[in-house]
């Protein structure tokens, strides 16, 4: 009863909005103008849908890119603010080492990379060959820090346009940059000189008690601890590498005589851990024809090969005399000495000055204060 009641007040409701409607439509349209306007009505209502749209559409792409924006900003504030503690850590001992440059290119082409612009890189790889040229590196790093610490805010604050992409000959360029300064960290001409040394290598003092040592003495820095487990192994050579067509350490490494005592020096406190007699040498020379190999073993004629980059790849010895498979890497040269050992320690016995060439002539009375150590 109730239900009928309620159909019954919503159709009298119904009855007089229709009836109070017509008599309106009518006094505001005539009948030949009233199917126009309610097409035209129907249009309007559909155009304003579509502009409805298209805006909430436009709005909605605006905040998804400003979502995108925010996110890209956050992850290279973070990879930014992670390089820059990485670079300044480095002046921590007011000392730039080879191995944390390393390290710090290893960072840059895995992170940093991702978020810098064409301009970017190649305003870091002009300072890098600055730092290169810089003949007091550790002593002005700073400097150079600093510009690339400005660039990166100067990237954050969105200063400069992003400019044109990146292209891959910039990415090579950087890549060769970071290189040339490591081997110029790794082969330092200049000898830091200590209280206990004079001012040159060549006209340090001979100990009056050293004792002859057979042949020339020489002073060798291991790369990194890869020369360490290759000696471990049982694979007596002593491995250096070169860079950007360099190759006077290669040069001085062909100096070495038969049965000259060469001593290995370690970074990290350790100071010399081994010493070794010379047998003969290895040397790889790389350019974009391929790779030429000279084998000279002490008491026999010298041997030159030519080889394509696979070939010599292929050689069942190459990974022997090529420890830290630096031909893969572009090396233009790789020089191995191959030893005998005399002497080895691994927890090292100290130094008594310090040499920063890679590889370079020994002091004899140097050299026999740090035999005895080892006997």
């Amino acid at each position: 009863m109730k239900l009928k009641v309620k159909k019954s007040i919503w159709g009298v409701i119904v009855g007089v909005v229709l009836a109070l409607a017509i008599p309106v439509v009518f006094y505001l349209f005539t009948l030949e103008n009233l199917w126009y306007e309610a097409y035209a009505a129907i249009i309007g209502v559909i155009l304003t849908a579509i502009v409805t749209v298209l805006l909430l559409d436009g709005q909605s792409r605006s905040e998804e890119e400003k979502d995108k924006n925010i996110e890209v900003y956050k992850m290279r504030l973070g990879t930014y603010s992670e390089f820059n503690q990485k670079m300044w850590e480095i002046l921590n001992d007011d000392e730039i080492c080879p191995k944390e440059v390393l390290e710090l290119q290893g960072f840059v082409f895995k992170e940093v990379i991702l978020h810098l612009s064409a301009e970017e890189i190649a305003k870091l790889t002009e300072v890098l060959e600055a730092m290169k040229k810089e003949k007091n590196l550790s002593g002005k790093g700073h400097l150079y820090f600093g510009e690339i610490s400005v660039m990166l805010q100067e990237s954050l604050l969105n200063k400069k346009s992003r400019g044109a992409s990146v292209t891959p000959a910039q990415i090579t360029h950087l890549r060769s940059a970071f290189k040339n300064l490591i081997g110029k960290l790794s082969n330092d001409v200049e000898p830091i000189v200590t209280a206990e040394s004079s001012e040159s290598e060549v006209e340090l003092p001979v100990a009056a008690t050293a004792p002859a040592l057979k042949g020339q003495n020489w002073h060798f820095i291991a790369y990194n601890d890869t020369q360490f487990e290759q000696l471990e192994k049982g694979n007596d050579v002593l491995s250096l590498i070169e860079y950007g067509g360099e190759d006077w350490r290669t040069q001085t490494l062909r100096q070495i005589k038969e049965d000259d005592h060469v001593f290995l020096f370690r970074r990290g406190g350790y100071g010399y851990v081994g010493v070794y007699r010379a047998k003969g040498y290895v040397v790889y020379t790389q350019d974009d024809g391929g790779v030429t190999k000279l084998t000279c073993m002490f008491g026999s004629e010298p041997k030159e090969e030519r080889f394509t980059y696979d070939a010599v790849q292929a050689l069942p010895d190459t990974a022997k005399y090529d420890i830290y498979n630096a031909l893969a890497d572009d090396a233009t040269s790789v020089a191995s000495l191959i030893v005998e050992p005399v002497f080895y320690e691994a927890e090292g016995v100290g130094t008594v000055t310090v040499y920063r060439k890679t590889i370079s002539r020994f002091d004899p009375g140097y050299a026999a204060e740090i035999y005895e150590r080892f006997q």
